[in-house]
């Protein structure tokens, strides 16, 4: 992309692309496809895309699923993180709950110990 056709030309390449696979088609056979894709880039812009360049600016193609472009391997360990974390204070509740029944058995322990009040 460039603001005038007919100025100099530069090679700047911030671009994503997203497209849609056909019914049936899957993401490694997309991957397979793209070195013949990658070729014709050099074959039909070489003055924009010459060998040098592809090398020199680490330019590829790559095919994967959007989710992982998006997502990547952060929502798995937020996930992750927010599971400890809700475990952790279930064990917390259980501890307190646990604790208060243990106190409320030692109160009636000690009132049986007692024995009737009569007033």
């Amino acid at each position: 992309m460039q603001a005038n056709p007919n100025g100099p030309f530069y090679n700047h390449h911030p671009f994503v692309g997203v497209a849609r696979l056909k019914s049936g088609v899957t993401v490694a056979d997309a991957q397979r496809d793209i070195p013949t894709i990658f070729s014709r880039f050099t074959e039909l812009m070489l003055q924009a895309y010459s060998p040098g360049f592809m090398e020199q600016n680490n330019f590829r193609i790559e095919a994967s699923p959007l989710r992982d472009a998006v997502l990547g391997d952060t929502i798995p360990k937020a996930a992750w993180m927010l599971f400890g974390a809700v475990a952790f204070v279930l064990l917390i509740a259980a501890a307190n709950v646990s604790n208060l029944f243990l106190v409320r058995m030692r109160a009636r322990s000690a009132n049986r110990q007692s024995g009737p009040h009569s007033a």
